[in-house]
């Protein structure tokens, strides 16, 4: 009875350090600096194409990546610690074999071109909590066939996801109030539908500009009060626009105009 007694007691230690195991990428892999208590990671010399950001470094919580940290790198897959807040300009650009990537559920900010020309990433499924997104923040990422929008984002800069050709869903999270930032999805001539959450209160300056694909707009609400669909010449013939029969404001838009407008 003892031996078992024993064996079950090392069996459930055993477990215990299996769940609280840590399998981020040891702290010698990479460059980094300490302000204020809070670690910032300024660079990666580490062997391994598989990155997972350590959520501590020297009891110190890891809170942002720095500019530049991974620009240039051959890694293939990131992980990122929920306790970053900040992803600086161009930490991730040109990393042209970055496949994969858990944007972890802290991030606030995604600075200018942080993931641009990441040519072989597949997905961008952003977090609730997300703020703020940078000019050219996913530019050229022309393998995204799916792109997340959490409710949370408020800011969107220029460019955002420019030249994402290879996109075809679009998923903006229920809630969301704008979805804006000049020309964001420009050139996503892949894209063939968007549905726009009844949340959203306005659509900015071609934000959908060249999106030659779109066949089909469908918003789930009331007319935005501010929206701009200048997205081209080539839509206009095929791109059907539908909103709910009892949605109000759509008489005073000027979509009309240019588009097949169609209470559904």
């Amino acid at each position: 009875m003892k031996k078992i007694s024993l064996c079950l007691v090392l069996a459930m230690l055993c477990a215990i350090l299996l769940v609280g195991c840590d399998n981020s990428n040891p702290v010698s892999d990479f460059e980094y600096s300490v302000i204020e208590g809070k670690v910032s990671i300024t660079g990666y010399s580490g062997k391994s194409d598989t990155v997972v950001i350590p959520e501590k470094i020297d009891n110190h919580p890891v809170a942002s990546i720095g500019c530049n940290a991974f620009m240039n790198s051959n890694i293939k897959s990131l992980t990122i610690s929920d306790s970053i807040r900040v992803i600086r300009d161009y930490a991730f650009l040109n990393c042209e074999n970055l496949k994969e990537v858990d944007f972890g559920n802290g991030i606030q900010d995604i600075d200018a071109s942080a993931f641009e020309n990441c040519v072989k990433l597949e997905k961008i499924i952003l977090k609730d909590g997300v703020k703020n997104l940078g000019a050219r923040a996913f530019k050229k990422c022309s393998s995204v066939k799916e792109i997340y929008i959490p409710k949370s984002l408020e800011n969107c800069g220029m460019s955002t996801f420019v030249s994402n050709t290879s996109l075809t869903t679009l998923i903006f999270e229920d809630g969301i109030k704008k979805i804006d930032g000049y020309a964001s999805f420009n050139g996503a001539t892949s894209l063939k539908e968007i549905t726009i959450p009844a949340s959203v209160e306005k659509i900015g300056k071609e934000v959908f500009l060249k999106c030659t694909g779109l066949e089909k707009i469908e918003f789930l609400g009331n007319a935005p009060n501010d929206i701009d669909l200048n997205i081209s010449d080539q839509s206009l013939k095929t791109l059907k626009i539908y909103h709910p029969k009892n949605a109000t404001g759509w008489e005073n838009t000027a979509l009309s105009e240019k588009y097949n407008v169609i209470a559904d």
